[in-house]
């Protein structure tokens, strides 16, 4: 979460605008019990009157936050603007603060698993490198993330704001992708800027190779067919057969966000981009529910299928510019057509993304 970034200041109608929701009425949710959530940790705490004034402000519908969990700590940022975005996009869902104290993605996975009706979508905007975790305890959790999934559920995750990210303090031996975001079975969402109605790849994008985790079969032909073609950075400092990461992006500069009863300020990160999106994927169940149809659960083999059948930008916006060179490396990963490890297979407009995603009104079972 970082201040003044490139880019136009953000807020609810400019999103809306470029992503296809302004004047659609079909993109306001709320018409069944589905629901969306927002991880918290490390004493994070957000004020329901802040989001009473965005969406005052704004003329979003009014939602009041169910907690579950810990609500106390005094941390306001990133929790002002993670339950104000989320119901920017998300408008009209019901809504979910799903807190716990310790960053440990397993525990919190259990906790909402354990719910009696969890969220049909859940943002996290929370992620630290790899190689700060053991791999039983990523093994682990991804294995839950995996239930989630099946049972209906889609998370998404920030890919983080460090670029490929850094191991070595003096140089960079070698890239350091962010855990959640190098899960597999979880949709990781990348950054990009607004310039005169243009989406640019952002520096800071968390995008690059796990090192944990190998490809999955889904990632193969686009994320091949970019490693082909575009110009990389050293192959000694990413294992290109590990899972590819984002998955997709939005626009994580200069969201305009109330905290504290403080209205001027802007945040930016892809914990930005993060519950922006994943919104809009709460209205596409809410539509789906509201019509009999289950939730769609894990996307990305759908969003990846659709990606090798379709042109460039099926899902709205194929974001060709920008690179996420980390300071300390000599070189980045740079954004090209098709799916990148800058913003992944782009930017969502909402029609595009709902044909995408209803296509097979089954839930995708891996």
């Amino acid at each position: 979460m970082m201040q003044k970034q490139p880019g136009d200041t953000i807020e609810p109608p400019v999103l809306h605008k470029q992503y296809g929701v302004l004047n659609d009425p079909e993109a306001v949710g709320g018409r069944t019990a589905t629901s969306q959530g927002v991880a918290m940790f490390e004493q994070a705490q957000f004020l329901q009157t802040d989001v009473d004034d965005f969406q005052a402000t704004y003329s979003l519908p009014k939602v009041k936050f169910q907690i579950n969990g810990p609500n106390d700590g005094g941390y306001f940022g990133e929790a002002g603007l993670d339950t104000q975005w989320i119901g920017a996009t998300g408008r009209g869902v019901p809504s979910w603060w799903l807190a716990q104290d310790q960053f440990d993605m397993l525990s919190w996975c259990e906790l909402v698993l354990n719910m009696k009706k969890p969220p049909s979508v859940v943002s996290i905007s929370w992620g630290s490198p790899e190689a700060n975790y053991q791999t039983e305890h990523m093994t682990a959790g991804s294995d839950c993330f995996q239930k989630m999934g099946v049972q209906g559920i889609t998370v998404f995750t920030a890919s983080g704001d460090s670029g490929t990210g850094k191991q070595g303090l003096f140089k960079c031996n070698a890239f350091a992708p962010e855990w959640p975001g190098t899960c597999p079975y979880i949709t990781t969402v990348g950054g990009t800027y607004l310039e005169s109605g243009t989406e640019n790849g952002v520096s800071f994008s968390g995008g690059g190779f796990s090192a944990v985790f190998p490809r999955p079969s889904w990632q193969n032909k686009t994320v091949t067919a970019y490693l082909q073609s575009a110009t990389l950075p050293s192959s000694d400092l990413y294992a290109g057969d590990g899972r590819a990461l984002p998955d997709i992006a939005a626009l994580s500069t200069n969201y305009r966000t109330f905290s504290g009863g403080f209205h001027g300020g802007s945040v930016s990160g892809t914990s930005a981009a993060s519950p922006a999106f994943a919104g809009l994927v709460a209205v596409i169940n809410d539509l789906l529910v509201d019509s009999g149809k289950p939730t769609v659960g894990f996307i990305n083999p759908a969003l990846y299928a659709s990606a090798e059948t379709s042109s460039a930008d099926f899902l709205g916006f194929d974001v060709v510019t920008g690179n996420n060179k980390a300071s300390g490396c000599d070189a980045g990963f740079p954004a090209t057509e098709g799916w990148d490890a800058v913003t992944g297979l782009g930017t969502p407009l909402f029609q595009s993304l709902k044909s995408v995603l209803m296509a097979d009104s089954k839930t995708v079972i891996v």
